[in-house]
């Protein structure tokens, strides 16, 4: 028995003897390793052991002067098609050898494959022997099948962390995936932050290897091709754009996503993605670019808000996405696409961002845990009941959960919970660092500002059902209350200057296209629209000039983020104020008017930069070694800016020209929640900044978790039904 095993793992496939996922493919090796042992009488791979035969079939390649030198040139040609040990490289189907078989029946003297080469009677004596191997080919493949691999080469779970060795953070965007798997499970790649504006980038790793490749920056939401060639990510002007696996310039395909809510990328080189935009549901778009065909739209009869997380099943003929209601995400629904029919419905009730693994499962987050439950991929029908697999996974507001699947069984994700619910708070921090806890309750607040009294500070806080409101905090009562409350986005409030209204950004006409909006900032009366964008991207608002007479925000743009100006009046119009092929974000008016300072990465890094405005000119670079988030004093004679936990400063000076002073820190260890915006505002004394705090820290982290043929584990706690 010990030696019919050790001659049957002679006929393993390269993909079978390195544990990866297997199809039809593997007996064409089987049989092209039969054939040639046939025609040569010796074994193709040899070893004293399993482990030995395995490490000859993954590394040596057959000796081609073993065969008859008389042999048929086409029988040749189907050999090396059969025994190409990159799977992709090899028939498909046995059909295809078929084929090449009947033509050398056909021209037994091989004259037409290779004229004068061999005698008349060369090939006749091997077509018997095509005939037995076809036989023996079956009988072996039925074998390996069953007898071979689970009982002999057992497959141990084995886990492991990957360690960036930079100093930015891994997963700092709470509100995208952070990692990816490429779809051979050799290469991860995966996010960073260095904790300044604009300042994400996706790094490579493969798993053989000790340092990290940087793809690129001013990137989020990484994704990988079907082929594992590409990664694709979404740039911070809101465009899908692509980057090879070897590194260089990165390659725009278009399609506006703004806030990115999935993507999956198929063989056919399309790719199926998700916005945050309720108005449509899943998109797809070619990866060589141009228009984006909508595939599905919320059923708001039902009570479905958005359709998001996208993942194609093997066969490509269906996808798994997500369908998020009024219920929050843990309450959300996990449904299929047939791509054919554009018809969709429920196999799960209760998570998110489902994932199909090669075991015959789907995986999906809930709460911060994985739970998976079998799954018949011809059939397309759910198969058992849902069980916990891993807890403490990193899962967001959004109902992604950071963790992604290669099809060798091997899983990649973050650790840190759930944080669906926000666990941030509002603190003051003095100049001197000291911090001062304001008593609101734990929330997922973001894009702080301080009323200009200083007496209130207004907030855009999201729900669990994943909606953003604005609301007012009272800083000295320590009361919040809303200020908007309609379902969507609602977000990014300023004040306007005598203090009675904010003006904030909304998508509340269901156009799927921001708008500004002004409402009293007590609450009462309606939203006055001021501007509805035509096509671009996001508008941020983010301060007045000292008439209120201009207000600056930023956008997108296919191209990239832009800044704008507002004007009010009998109409309120708006133009374009800073454009180039670089981004230029956070626009910030000195108390006078006179000077506009932003965020520009047209270096490859963010810095600060002061300009004239309106008329723009005398452009002056603030920071030195990176920056973002600019705020003026309330005497214009210092401007503030983050550089990654650190509060710097440069003191500015009008007379007789204009002149900045050399950065200098205010203090450091400032630790900010991600919160996809502004996370400071400087109270208008100047003495102190408030803050958006994680609670419990959300960043920071330096590692990865790896667990190779994590698909064993499935097997074993939820087995498939027989």
């Amino acid at each position: 028995q010990q030696g019919m095993v050790l001659g049957t793992a002679s006929y393993m496939s390269p993909e079978q003897a390195s544990g990866q996922a297997t199809d039809q493919r593997a007996d064409i090796w089987a049989f092209g390793v039969v054939l040639f042992e046939m025609l040569s009488g010796l074994p193709l791979f040899t070893g004293e052991s399993v482990p030995h035969i395995l490490a000859d079939v993954l590394k040596s390649e057959p000796d081609w002067n073993r065969l008859p030198k008389n042999l048929h040139p086409r029988l040749t040609l189907l050999l090396e098609r059969c025994l190409e040990k990159k799977v992709r490289n090899r028939y498909h189907a046995i059909a295809d050898a078929r084929i090449d078989i009947e033509k050398v029946l056909s021209d037994p003297e091989g004259v037409e494959a290779h004229r004068n080469v061999h005698e008349p009677s060369s090939a006749r004596p091997v077509l018997p022997w095509i005939a037995a191997a076809v036989v023996v080919t079956t009988t072996i493949a039925g074998f390996l099948s069953w007898a071979l691999w689970p009982t002999s080469v057992p497959q141990p779970v084995v886990r492991m962390t990957i360690v960036h060795p930079g100093e930015e953070v891994i997963g700092g965007n709470r509100f995208n995936n952070n990692v990816a798997l490429s779809p051979d499970g050799r290469h991860v790649a995966y996010l960073t932050d260095d904790q300044t504006a604009l300042g994400e980038s996706i790094h490579v790793r493969a798993l053989d290897q000790l340092e990290p490749t940087l793809l690129a920056t001013s990137a989020r939401y990484p994704f990988f091709s079907a082929d594992g060639r590409w990664v694709g990510f979404v740039a911070n002007d809101g465009q899908l754009s692509k980057v090879s696996l070897t590194g260089g310039p990165s390659v725009l395909i278009g399609g506006y996503v703004g806030n990115p809510r999935g993507a999956t990328w198929s063989s056919d080189d399309t790719i199926i993605f998700a916005t945050s935009d309720q108005s449509t549901g899943l998109l797809r778009i070619s990866a060589a670019g141009g228009d984006a065909e909508i595939l599905t739209r919320p059923d708001t009869a039902r009570g479905e808000f958005d359709h998001l997380h996208p993942d194609l099943l093997p066969g490509e003929r269906a996808v798994l996405f997500t369908i998020s209601n009024d219920q929050g995400f843990n309450n959300a629904q996990i449904a299929l696409l047939d791509l054919d029919t554009r018809e969709y419905h429920v196999l799960i009730s209760g998570g998110s961002d489902a994932h199909y693994s090669e075991s015959g499962h789907i995986v999906y987050g809930v709460a911060g845990t994985l739970r998976t439950v079998p799954f018949d991929l011809g059939r397309l029908e759910v198969t058992g009941n849902p069980v916990p697999v891993l807890d403490g996974i990193w899962t967001n507001r959004f109902g992604i959960a950071n963790f992604s699947l290669a099809s060798n069984g091997t899983i990649v994700y973050l650790t840190g919970g759930d944080l669906a619910g926000g666990r941030d708070m509002l603190v003051w921090v003095d100049r001197d660092g000291r911090e001062e806890p304001l008593s609101f309750a734990s929330r997922s607040y973001s894009w702080p500002r301080v009323s200009p009294d200083g007496t209130h500070a207004a907030v855009a806080i999201r729900d669990s059902d994943g909606d953003l409101d604005v609301w007012v905090a009272d800083l000295s009562r320590r009361t919040l209350s809303r200020v908007t409350e309609t379902p969507g986005t609602d977000n990014v409030p300023i004040w306007t200057p005598d203090g009675e209204y904010l003006v904030f950004a909304s998508m509340r006409e269901g156009t799927g296209r921001f708008g500004f909006f002004q409402k009293r900032a007590d609450g009462t009366g309606t939203a006055e629209k001021l501007l509805t964008s035509e096509g671009e991207g996001n508008f941020k608002p983010y301060g007045w000039s000292p008439d209120g007479m201009h207000m600056v925000f930023d956008y997108g743009t296919p191209q990239a983020l832009d800044i704008g100006v507002l004007t009010l009046g009998s109409d309120e119009v708006w133009e374009p104020l800073l454009q180039s092929e670089a981004n230029e974000a956070a626009p910030a008016l000195s108390p006078d008017g006179q000077w506009i300072a932003y965020t520009s990465d047209q270096t490859d890094r963010c810095e600060i930069y002061v300009q004239r405005f309106p008329e723009l000119g005398d452009r002056r670079q603030i920071s030195t070694d990176g920056g973002g988030e600019a705020t003026w004093s309330p005497d214009g004679r210092t401007l503030f800016y983050r550089e990654g936990t650190r509060m710097m400063s440069v003191s500015i000076d009008y007379e007789p020209r204009f002149s900045m002073g050399t950065p200098e820190l205010v203090f450091d260890g400032l630790e900010v929640a991600d919160c996809g915006g502004l996370r400071y505002h400087l109270s208008p004394d100047g003495q102190r900044f408030l803050i958006v705090k994680p609670a419990e820290s959300t960043g920071g982290r330096t590692e990865l978790v790896v667990v190779l043929n994590w698909s064993e584990e499935l097997k074993r706690l939820a087995p498939a039904a027989e």
